[in-house]
C-alpha cells in the first residue's frame, strides 16, 4: 500500500478521531524527512474533495461526514449539478450554490434523495478547489462602475472591477480578469484586469478568448521546452535493444491531410492458414516522456491535445509530437505493437504485444486511400507498391465491422462540420464531412487494438486505465422511447435492461431516412458520458466487455499511462507490490484528470467551432434553407441545416400562435391552431440574426411555413 492510500485508509478508519495534520504525522510515525511529502498528500486529498480541513485545522473524512464531492457544472440560469464519476448527478439550486463557479470541485451534503418526480438534490457546503483563477469577458461600463461580462455563459455572474484596476482596458474590449475575491451567495466576484486581448471582432482575439476561457495554454513552460530540446532527433543504437525490427515491412499511416502528429501505423498480411494478421504499431512516447519528468507532469496537467479550428494546442511539445514521436514517412521510429490474428469471421484467435522499431513506407490520407479502394487509376498508379496492402486492409476492416455491428455496437459516427479557412484565417466555408471507408478502415483497426490490449491486461490483473461507457439510466431510455415514438419506433426490451443491440437496430432501421442524423444525436444525448476508470466496467456503446485507449499516446494521457504499464509488464512480468501500488495510484490520478480535461477540451472545441460557424453564417442573414428540428425546448426549436449548422427559432419569433411546451412528448403545440413541432420534422427557415461573439444563430420560419 502506498502512502496516499495508507493516509486515506487511516482517516476513513473507525478508530480515527479528527486531528491536525502534524498530529496525524506523529501517529503514523512519518519520518521528519518525509513530512513535506506527507503534507503534499494531505493538500492533494483536500483539493480532490476526499477530506476537509476545519477552521481549527482538523482533518475530517468527507465520506464519514456523509458529504459528497465532485465537479460543479453551472447553467446560465444559476442552478447547476455536481458531476460524479460513478454516480448520478446531484442537482444544486441557485440558492444552494455557496458561491461556487462552473468547474469548481465542491463538497456538498444531500438534502433530498431522488424520486420519480425529482432528482437527487444537494447543498454545497465548501469549495475544495477553485477552477477559475482568471476569466475572459468583455469590459462593460455602467455609469461610473465597471464590470466584466463573462464569455462563458456558465459563469453567469459579473466580475466587478475598480476603475484603478482597469489596466488601460477600454469599454467594450475583450479582457482577461484575475479574480481577487470569489463570489458569495449575495455578492459578485471582484477582480483586476490582467491582460487586454483587444477588440472582440478581431480573428486572433476570438481564438485567444476561447483559449483563455478554458485555461488552455498554447505555449509550454520554459522548463518543458528545455527538456524537449534535450530529446534526440534520431534513434540511438542503444534504443533498439530488445525490440523487434520491422523496418523492412510495408507499413503505412492513414490520417487527415493536415495531421502532423502521427500516432499509429498499420499493416495487414495474409497468413498461410488463410487468416489475417493485423499489426497496429503505436508511437512509443513513453520512451521519451519518462515517469514524473517535467514533460510528463505538463502532459498530465493538459490531459489531451485540443483541436480548435485552424490550430492545435498539443499535449506534448511539437519537438516531440511532430518530431521524434511522430511516425513520419521513411523515418526510424520506436513503437509499441499489437499483433492480432483474425479468422475469416473476424474472430481474434491469437495476439501478441511487443516493443518494436518501424520505418513507415507511406504517409497516406483518407482521401487517397478511398481513391485506391474506389479504383481511381491515377492514385492506384501513384501508390502501386501499397495497393495490394490497402485492398486486403479494406477486406479485413469490412469483416471486423460486420462482426462488431452484429454484436450490437452502436454506430455513432455522425457526419461533422468542418470549418474551411483562407490564408488569412477567414472562414470561407462550413462543410459536412462524411465518414468514408478509409475512415472506417482505421477506426476498425484501432478499436480492435484497444479491445485486445484491454482484455489482455485485465486478465493479468495489472494496474490499468480503461475507457468505460456505462449502461444508460432507465429514466433516460424511457424519455428516449417517448421521442422515438414520434417516428413510430419502439425500443426492444425493458428500459432498465436495455441492450446496445436494441439501439443499434434502431439506427440501422432509420439510416436511409432524412431524419436519421437527428435520431442518432437524440439517442447519443440519452447515453452516459464515456470516461476513464481503473475499473473495467465495459463499453456500452461499443458492446465491448473490455476497452481502453491505447492508440494515441501523443495526444491523450491515458494512452501514455498504459504504455508505461505495458512496457513494465513486458520487461519484468509480475511487478513488486510497492511498484504495482505506485502504478495503481498513478493510473487512478490519470483517469480522473483525463476525464476532466477531456470535458474541458470538448467544450472549448465546440465553443470555437460555434463562433467560427457564426462568423461564416453572418454573410447569409436573410437567406432561406431547409433543415430538420434537432431539439425541442420550452424556449424554442433548434434546427440543423444540411451543412451541420444549427440555429434557434425562439418561441417569441413563432408569431402565428402561442406555443406550449409539451414535456411528455417533447414538442411545441399551438394553443389556437393545434400545430405541433417535433424532433426530426423538416422545416424551411430564414437566417434572421447572427451573434459572432457568442456564436448564437437565430432562425425564423420562412413565410408560409
Amino acid at each position: 500500500m502506498d502512502r496516499r492510500e495508507k493516509i486515506k485508509g487511516f482517516i476513513n478508519s473507525e478508530a480515527y478521531a479528527p486531528m491536525k495534520a502534524d498530529e496525524m504525522a506523529v501517529v503514523l510515525s512519518v519520518p521528519k524527512e518525509d513530512r513535506e511529502e506527507f503534507n503534499l498528500i494531505i493538500d492533494e486529498l483536500i483539493n480532490e474533495g476526499e477530506i476537509i480541513k476545519t477552521n481549527r485545522g482538523k482533518i475530517i473524512s468527507c465520506d464519514k461526514m456523509g458529504y459528497i464531492s465532485g465537479i460543479y457544472t453551472c447553467t446560465s440560469r444559476g442552478f447547476g449539478f455536481i458531476i460524479r464519476q460513478e454516480e448520478d448527478d446531484v442537482f444544486i439550486a441557485r440558492k444552494s450554490s455557496y458561491g461556487a463557479m462552473n468547474g469548481d470541485r465542491v463538497i456538498a451534503r444531500i438534502i433530498s434523495e431522488s424520486s420519480p418526480e425529482h432528482r437527487r438534490e444537494g447543498e454545497i457546503v465548501r469549495i475544495a478547489n477553485r477552477a477559475n483563477k482568471t476569466i475572459v469577458g468583455i469590459l462593460r461600463r455602467s455609469g461610473k462602475n465597471f464590470y466584466v461580462e463573462c464569455d462563458n455563459e456558465r459563469l453567469w455572474r459579473h466580475i466587478d472591477i475598480k476603475k484603478s484596476d482597469l489596466n488601460g482596458a477600454e469599454n467594450g474590449q475583450k479582457v482577461v480578469v484575475k479574480i481577487g475575491k470569489y463570489p458569495t451567495d449575495k455578492e459578485d466576484a471582484t477582480g483586476v484586469i490582467d491582460e487586454v486581448l483587444g477588440w472582440p471582432q478581431d480573428n486572433d482575439v476570438k481564438l485567444l478568448s476561447v483559449m483563455y476561457s478554458y485555461g488552455l495554454e498554447r505555449e509550454f513552460p520554459k522548463a518543458v521546452n528545455l527538456a524537449a530540446e534535450k530529446v534526440p532527433k534520431e534513434l540511438s543504437p542503444d534504443s533498439l535493444t530488445g525490440r523487434r525490427d520491422l523496418r523492412d515491412k510495408i507499413i503505412i499511416t492513414i490520417d487527415g491531410e493536415d495531421a502532423k502528429d502521427l500516432d499509429d501505423a498499420v499493416c495487414v498480411e495474409m497468413m498461410e492458414n488463410g487468416n489475417y494478421l493485423l499489426s497496429v504499431h503505436i508511437a512509443d512516447v513513453s520512451e521519451y516522456v519518462t515517469e514524473g519528468s517535467v514533460i510528463d507532469r505538463e502532459a498530465l496537467k493538459r490531459g489531451t491535445s485540443v483541436y480548435l479550428p485552424g490550430t492545435v494546442i498539443p499535449m506534448l511539445p511539437p519537438r516531440l509530437s511532430n518530431g521524434i514521436c511522430s511516425l513520419n514517412r521513411n523515418s526510424d521510429r520506436l513503437t509499441l505493437s499489437a499483433e492480432m490474428e483474425f479468422d475469416k469471421g473476424g474472430n481474434l484467435v491469437n495476439h501478441n504485444i511487443y516493443t518494436s522499431v518501424i520505418s513507415t513506407t507511406e504517409r497516406m490520407t483518407y482521401t487517397n486511400v478511398k481513391k485506391i479502394i474506389d479504383g481511381d487509376k491515377e492514385t492506384v498508379n501513384e501508390y502501386k507498391n501499397i495497393v495490394p496492402l490497402v485492398l486486403v486492409m479494406n477486406e479485413l476492416a469490412k469483416i471486423l465491422r460486420k462482426k462488431r455491428m452484429a454484436g450490437g455496437s452502436i454506430d455513432f459516427d455522425f457526419p461533422e462540420a468542418k470549418v474551411i479557412f483562407d490564408n488569412e484565417m477567414n472562414v470561407i466555408d462550413v462543410r459536412k464531412v462524411e465518414i468514408t471507408e478509409a475512415n472506417e478502415l482505421i477506426e476498425e483497426f484501432m478499436l480492435a487494438a484497444n479491445s485486445c490490449v484491454a482484455e489482455h491486461f485485465f486478465w493479468i490483473n495489472a494496474p490499468f486505465v480503461y475507457r468505460v461507457h456505462e449502461t444508460p439510466d432507465s429514466e433516460k431510455i424511457e424519455a428516449l422511447g417517448k421521442l422515438l415514438s414520434i417516428f413510430n419506433i419502439s425500443i426492444k426490451g425493458r428500459t432498465d435492461e436495455v441492450k446496445p443491440k436494441a439501439l443499434a437496430d434502431i439506427l440501422e432501421k432509420v439510416k436511409n431516412e432524412p431524419y436519421a442524423l437527428v435520431v442518432g444525436q437524440t439517442m447519443l444525448r440519452s447515453m452516459k458520458k464515456a470516461r476513464y476508470s481503473t475499473e473495467c466496467l465495459g463499453h456500452f456503446g461499443l458492446a465491448a466487455k473490455y476497452y481502453c485507449h491505447f492508440t494515441s499516446p501523443i495526444r491523450r494521457y491515458p494512452d501514455l499511462m498504459i504504455h508505461r504499464i505495458i512496457k513494465e509488464y513486458l520487461k519484468y512480468g509480475n511487478l513488486r507490490d510497492n511498484r504495482e501500488n505506485i502504478l495503481r495510484s498513478a493510473a487512478e490520478a490519470a483517469a480522473i484528470q483525463a476525464s476532466e480535461t477531456e470535458i474541458k477540451a470538448q467544450e472549448a472545441e465546440r465553443t470555437a467551432i460555434k463562433i467560427k460557424v457564426a462568423e461564416y453564417m453572418s454573410a447569409f442573414v436573410g437567406r432561406g434553407y431547409t433543415g430538420y428540428i434537432s431539439s425541442v425546448t420550452n424556449f424554442g426549436l433548434f434546427v440543423q441545416l444540411q451543412n451541420m449548422v444549427e440555429g434557434l427559432i425562439h418561441v417569441a419569433n413563432m408569431e402565428d400562435d402561442y406555443y406550449d411546451y409539451i414535456a411528455d412528448g417533447v414538442y411545441l403545440k399551438g394553443e389556437r391552431t393545434g400545430k405541433e413541432y417535433h424532433i426530426g420534422q423538416e422545416v424551411k427557415i430564414v437566417v434572421a440574426a447572427v451573434n459572432e461573439l457568442s456564436g448564437a444563430i437565430d432562425f425564423v420560419f420562412e413565410k408560409g411555413e
